[in-house]
C-alpha cells in the first residue's frame, strides 16, 4: 500500500504494531528487510510500534530484534507510553525514533491538570532525548490546540480522522483544507 501512495504522489509514513511474539522472533528482521526491498519502499517510511509491555517477556531478544530492525533504518515507535512496567532506562538503550504518548492522558488533558502535566512532560522528555512525540486518542480541538502550543510533534485521533479504509486514504489526503483546519 505504502508503494501505492507513494506512485500516487503521497510520500506518507505507515505505522505498524508489533507483537510481542514478532519481537521475541529473530527471523521478522529478515521478512521486513525482504519485505521492503520487494516494494521498494525506504526504510525510514515504516514505523514499527512496539509497547513496553511487548518487550517484557524477553527483554533481551525484544531489544536485539528491536536494533536489528532499527539498522535496518526502520524506524522504532515507544507506543502507549506511560502504561507499562519498562524502566526509563530502555529510552535511552534502545533505538527509539518517537514515544507516543498514550490517548489516557491525551483525551482529557484540557480539563485534568495531572493529565496535561504528564502530556507536557512527556513532550519535553521526548524532545530532550531527540525523539519525535506523537499524541494518541485526540477526539477534541482543545486537546489538539494545547498539543500545539506543547510542541508535539504529531497527533492521532478521530478529532482528525475515525478510521477508514486504505482506498479511501488517497480521497482523504486530495480533500479540501489542510491538517491545519483540525487545530
Amino acid at each position: 500500500q505504502m508503494t501505492h501512495w507513494h506512485r500516487m504522489g503521497y510520500v506518507i509514513d505507515v505505522a505498524v504494531n508489533m507483537s510481542a511474539r514478532l519481537l521475541n522472533d529473530h527471523r521478522i528482521v529478515s521478512l521486513v528487510a525482504e519485505a521492503l526491498q520487494q516494494r521498494h519502499v525506504a526504510p525510514s517510511s515504516l514505523i514499527l510500534e512496539v509497547t513496553e509491555n511487548a518487550m517484557m517477556s524477553d527483554p533481551a531478544t525484544a531489544m536485539a530484534v528491536i536494533n536489528a530492525i532499527s539498522d535496518l533504518g526502520v524506524r522504532i515507535s515507544i507506543d502507549d507510553f506511560g502504561t507499562g512496567y519498562s524502566s526509563l532506562s530502555y529510552l535511552k538503550r534502545l533505538p527509539i525514533d518517537e514515544l507516543k504518548i498514550d490517548q489516557s492522558f491525551v483525551k482529557n488533558m484540557d480539563t485534568d491538570k495531572n493529565d496535561a502535566a504528564i502530556v507536557m512532560s512527556v513532550i519535553d522528555l521526548g524532545h530532550n532525548l531527540g525523539f519525535k512525540v506523537v499524541a494518541e486518542g485526540v477526539e477534541r480541538k482543545e486537546p489538539m490546540r494545547m498539543l500545539r502550543d506543547l510542541g508535539c510533534d504529531t497527533a492521532q485521533g478521530y478529532h482528525i480522522s475515525r478510521p477508514m479504509p486504505t482506498a479511501a486514504v488517497a480521497g482523504w489526503l486530495a480533500g479540501p483544507g489542510t491538517l491545519a483546519n483540525y487545530v
